[in-house]
């Protein structure tokens, strides 16, 4: 089995995953969530039936959840081995791009070489190359997200 969860929307999560390569028998799955942060023991059940995918809403924005995934024998209640994924909630779809300004050169050259556009991670990293003739006198003075 294989687990993927992906955010919907800042309170959303989907969560799919595969069938069993060899069933054994009419198979159902019970899904779990819990804050990462809180650990296990406090984990909602979810969803419990024959399906491959649920999404978990009602969750909390910006905020890491741990899916445990648990298959089961309908008929002898055999349980498989379960399976984590995580995920974190954040407004899906959007955008945004961060410009630098060089501090120290000349404000025609603001931006230039110095941005990054991508969707909206739950980790955003940047990088920019110095400029050539200063290479340390430059800073982030400032950031702008722009959200489509």
């Amino acid at each position: 089995m294989n687990i993927v969860a992906r955010t919907v929307n800042s309170t959303a999560i989907k969560v799919t995953w595969q069938a069993p390569l060899n069933p054994n028998g009419e198979i159902n799955y019970r899904l779990y969530h819990w804050q990462s942060n809180e650990g296990v023991g406090t984990e909602l059940l979810a969803y419990d039936g024959p399906l491959l995918e649920h999404t978990v809403a009602g969750l909390h924005e910006f905020v890491t959840y741990t899916f445990m995934l648990q298959a089961y024998n309908v008929k002898h209640l055999w349980t498989g081995t379960a399976i984590n994924a995580t995920e974190t909630t954040h407004p899906a779809g959007e955008t945004f791009s961060v410009y630098i300004k060089d501090m120290l050169s000349d404000p025609s050259r603001t931006g230039k070489g110095h941005s990054y556009a991508g969707s909206a991670p739950s980790l955003l990293k940047l990088n920019a190359n110095a400029p050539i003739d200063k290479p340390l006198d430059f800073a982030i003075a400032a950031w702008q997200f722009k959200l489509h």
